[in-house]
Formats: structure tokens, sequence, C-alpha cells
């Protein structure tokens, strides 16, 4: 059997028709879209600015606001970094349970202070605690809209509801496109009072090293560039475009707006069969606030008024058994123990850490997550394998 890959909150396949759409600028078109001398530079310009308006209409923008980068890191950074340049003794305020991007450019900020909001159990962060730390200095505030390890959603629209025009509001959204539009709406990434927004293709099934920041021309004015070079992208990138990942960022978002393959469904009935399968003496919960996730609802109830949260993400803690435990007894089957971007150190999880988790309970945490290519077949396969490993565990003990 091959293995079954359920670590789609760390990386997406490239769908099919992505990958075609972006061969030609590969092989045949492979220009320079700076090459204004010739038509053939202008003819690869044209289309990077044909991506660019279609991004710009899926997300209700304006095309200027489009920045092409190599992905949401580099994009998170542009926007920190780049509101703070020359800035001294104004604060950035933050939550403890954003992705390492922005906690490690936050840290790199110098002359400034960074203020960090620690979230509830369920990971979320209200307008009221956002609100009490905000001051004369307050510069920019940044929130994650999805988290990347739990799938809480964060109400934007609440939380740009107290901030004043002055102040700068950034938010990671590299988790959120997995959402229809619907689900974007709810969350408030299509407010124009956004300021900045920051994504990465490849969580949506489009290519690694490409992704965008979204800034408007009130922020872009006063946004430094850290990357010199060019002048590319208004000023604000310097480099040699990525034509065959712009296009295929611009296809791979186009075809996520138009899905109606629902992975919210086939994430539900993988938790149903786990509850099905896992004998009654093992203890587990959801992480995150997670509404519509049978897990969830056997704990907490049916909650209302409250987000979906990440359509294919699970972050379930098993009582008492460690997660390398779990990932050792099934070695057919991909998934995590957190955050890829920092699964290379030994630490637990932040986040699990932030909302409340003890060592050994985010020691005993694993995510999976589901995608629009993930089978039926797969989710009976692996939640046979998951309970499986965990009897065998509970045998040894």
């Amino acid at each position: 059997m091959s293995v079954i890959y359920l670590d789609n909150n760390a990386t997406t396949q490239v769908d099919p028709v992505v990958f075609e759409k972006m061969k030609p600028y590969f092989l045949d078109q492979f220009y320079n879209a700076s090459s204004n001398t010739h038509s053939l530079g202008i003819q690869v310009k044209n289309v990077v600015e044909e991506s660019r308006e279609l991004i710009a209409e899926l997300f209700n923008r304006n095309p200027q606001e489009i920045i092409f980068t190599s992905g949401s890191t580099e994009s998170i950074n542009l926007a920190l970094k780049g509101i703070f340049h020359e800035v001294q003794n104004r604060n950035l305020i933050t939550t403890s349970v954003e992705h390492k991007a922005v906690l490690d450019a936050a840290e790199s900020i110098s002359n400034n202070e960074t203020i960090y909001i620690q979230p509830n159990r369920f990971g979320q962060v209200t307008p009221e605690q956002i609100e009490s730390r905000i001051d004369k200095n307050t510069k920019i505030v940044s929130v994650i809209s999805t988290n990347n390890e739990i799938g809480t959603d964060i109400n934007l629209n609440d939380i740009l509801e107290v901030l004043s025009d002055e102040i700068v509001f950034h938010t990671d959204a590299t988790q959120s496109l997995t959402h229809d539009k619907e689900g974007l709406t709810a969350i408030g990434l299509l407010q124009e009072r956004v300021d900045m927004l920051s994504v990465s293709a490849h969580k949506f099934h489009g290519p690694k090293g490409v992704g965008l920041l979204i800034a408007n021309k009130k922020t872009q004015d006063n946004l430094f560039p850290i990357i010199h070079g060019g002048n590319h992208e208004r000023g604000l990138r310097s480099g040699t475009l990525n034509v065959p990942g712009i296009v295929g960022l611009a296809e791979a978002l186009k075809i996520q707006n138009e899905s109606e393959i629902s992975v919210e469904k086939l994430r539900i009935e993988f938790e149903e069969q786990l509850i099905e399968k896992l004998p009654d003496e093992v203890k587990y919960s959801i992480n995150g606030m997670r509404p519509t996730s049978p897990i969830f609802q056997k704990e907490h109830g049916v909650l209302e008024n409250e987000l979906s949260g990440h359509p294919g993400n699970v972050s379930i803690t098993f009582e008492d058994i460690q997660a390398t435990s779990i990932i050792a007894g099934v070695p057919e089957l991909a998934v995590s123990t957190g955050s890829a971007c920092t699964s290379a150190t030994p630490s637990p999880s932040h986040v699990l850490q932030e909302i409340g988790l003890s060592l050994e309970e985010a020691q005993s945490t694993i995510r999976i997550s589901l995608s629009r290519f993930t089978t039926k077949e797969e989710v009976k396969d692996a939640t046979d394998m998951i309970t499986v490993a965990v009897k065998d565990y509970l045998e040894r003990i």
C-alpha cells in the first residue's frame, strides 16, 4: 500500500489542471516579464498582469494592490518589517499563536515593542483583548485568520471595528484559502479595511515558491522593501518574476473559488469513523474552536454563531498516548505533530501550549489535514490504521 498523505496543512499537491496551465511558461514561453524591449517579454508580462487582475477580482481588490512574492513567509516579513522601517518607539500587537513567520519577524524588529495577546483555550482572541492594549504608539495589528495547527478561524470583522483608521491591519491568511468565498467573507478577509494580507499558493493546490502580499495604496505608500535589486512590483519586491508560479497561483485560486467539493464533509466523516472505531477506554479531544466537529460536539455540545474553522484540519489529543508512538505505528500514513515550519526543532507546539495544553498533552497531539484530493477510501484506511496503532500501544503498556 502506498503512503496516504494527510498532512495538507504543511503543503498540498499541485492540481493537475494548475500544472498544465503552468507548463508553457517553463518551456515555450519562458521569457522574462521585465524584458520590455521585445514582444516575447511583453507577451508574458501581459500574462502576469492578467493573473494579477484575476486574483484582484477574487479578493475584491485593485490589481495594483497585489504584490507577488515567494510565499507567505516573505510576504509577512515585508508587511511587518516594511511598515517598521526607520520607525521607533511604536508597537505591534499580535497573538501568541501566530505562525512562526509572524513571531520571528516581530522579534527581529528593533527599537519597537511587540505586544502578544494570549488566546482562550479554543485559540480565539477577542476585540476587547486587542482594544485594551491599543495606545497612541500602536502602529500595526497582525492577527492570523485561520490557525495552521488547530484550525480555529478568527473573526476579523469584529477586530476591525475596534481599530482606528491610523492603525495598519495585517493578517496571515495562509491557511484560510481552503474556505469558500462565503467562508472568507465570514472571517472578514474580503473587507477593504484589511490593509495587508499574506498568502502562499502551495496551501491550496498551487505551486511552492510563490505567494502574494495584498497591500492597499495607503499602506504601500508607507511600506519599505526588504529585497532590493530591480525595482519590480512597484519597487516593493525586486527580483525576476516567477511567471509559471504566478500563473499557477492564479489558476489554483480560481479553481479553489469554484470548487464544489466539501472537504469539511469528508473531515466530519473522518471523525465519525474514529469515534466508531476507537476503543471506549481511549480518551481524546479536539483542539481549537471546531463547532462542526463530531468529536468537539461530544465534549462541548452544538455551538451556534461560531466560525467553522479550517475545513480539513483535525488537531486531536490522545490522553496518555504519545503522538510519536501513534505516528510510529502508522508508517503508511503521513500526518504530523504540528507545523512543518517548526518540526525541525524538538520543542512542542507553542500553539498548543498557548491554548493551555500541558507539555504532556502537547506531546500527545497529532495534526491530520485533508484536502479536496483526499478520498473516502483513504479516510477509511487512515482511521483503520490509527485505531490499530492506538490498540497496539494500549496492549504494550
